[in-house]
Order: structure tokens, then sequence, then C-alpha cells
């Protein structure tokens, strides 16, 4: 037996409907980026930067392609420089505390999970333009002066890292910069 033709068109003649894809649960909206400076009472300098998505532990770099590594290194470089770009401070701090929280779907051993932030802090650190084999790094064209003056040990101390398991897609990492006053370097 055939229908006539009609429009809209009717149902179809089994009774059986498609299965509905069924929205996994498990799935959370994604993490928005956002970025805020500001100056406490006392004039010290602060930055709060929350990315979405998570860099990836030393253990899944390593070992696999140089590609991969290296893009990784890039792609979170870029994105910390992104957001605290326009909200550098006038002069890069010279001492200060770093904060860092990883909001990922499984949880990391330590040193990974340190390890997976440096290329995220190295965002936050000065640019400078690209030079010729053996040119010294101070007679490079600085290209943005940075947050920190360098991400070294005399300048951050050693960072506050912590980490937290969320919803598989509302991945994010949040990074807390604080000025604070310098030590004594006879110390």
């Amino acid at each position: 037996m055939t229908r006539p033709l009609q429009w809209p068109p009717a149902p179809p003649l089994h009774k059986h409907e498609p299965k509905k894809k069924r929205a996994s649960p498990k799935r959370a909206p994604p993490a928005q980026n956002e970025a805020r400076a500001w100056l406490d009472e006392d004039g010290r300098y602060s930055i709060f930067v929350k990315l979405a998505g998570v860099p990836l532990p030393p253990n899944e770099v390593v070992g696999k392609s140089r590609m991969k590594s290296y893009r990784n290194s890039v792609t979170w470089r870029q994105r910390a420089y992104l957001m605290a770009g326009r909200l550098a401070p006038k002069k890069p701090l010279t001492h200060a505390r770093i904060t860092l929280k990883r909001y990922g779907s499984r949880w990391l051993d330590y040193d990974g999970l340190v390890g997976s932030f440096k290329p995220v802090v190295d965002g936050f650190t000065p640019i400078r333009e690209k030079a010729a084999k053996g040119t010294a790094i101070e007679d490079r064209h600085l290209v943005w002066p940075g947050v920190l003056i360098d991400d070294c040990w005399k300048v951050t101390g050693p960072w506050v890292v912590d980490q937290e398991v969320v919803p598989l897609g509302g991945e994010y990492i949040t990074i807390l910069i604080e000025e604070i006053p310098g030590r004594d370097p006879q110390k």
C-alpha cells in the first residue's frame, strides 16, 4: 500500500521510533576565560587569570612526539600572555607569590601537577624578539615586559599548587600572582 504525497510528510509507517541520543550527564559546560588585575591597599599589584582547559602533564608529553610537547608549551604560553598582556604592571614584578589551581577531570601526582604549569608560568615572563644564534638575551628587543621579571626561585619562591576534580568538559586552571615585599638579597 502506498500513501499519497502530502505536506508535511506523514510519520513513518513503522511503529518503532528511532532512539534519541541522550546527553552525557557527566559533561559540564565549558569554562570561560577571565582575567582581572588590581592594586591592594598597600599599592601591591595582583593579577588573577582563569583559562579554560588544562595543560598536559609532563608524563603525557615526554617520550611522545617532540611536536606534541612543543605545541603544548607554545599554546599555554600564548594563552597566558594573551590574557595577561593588557593587564600587566608598568614594571615587571621582582618578587611575587604564585598560586596555581587545576580543575581537571582526574587527579595528577604532585610532580605532574607542578610540571604541567611550567608553560603557563612562562607566559607571564618577558617576551623578546627572535634573533640570530649567539645574540645575548639583553641585546634582543623587548616585545612585552611581562608580569614577572623572571620565573626563577629568587622571584617567585615556591609555587602554591592545588587541584580539584570537576566533570569532564568543564576543566580549567586559575593563576593568581601577587606582588610581595622584596626579600633581603643577603639572606
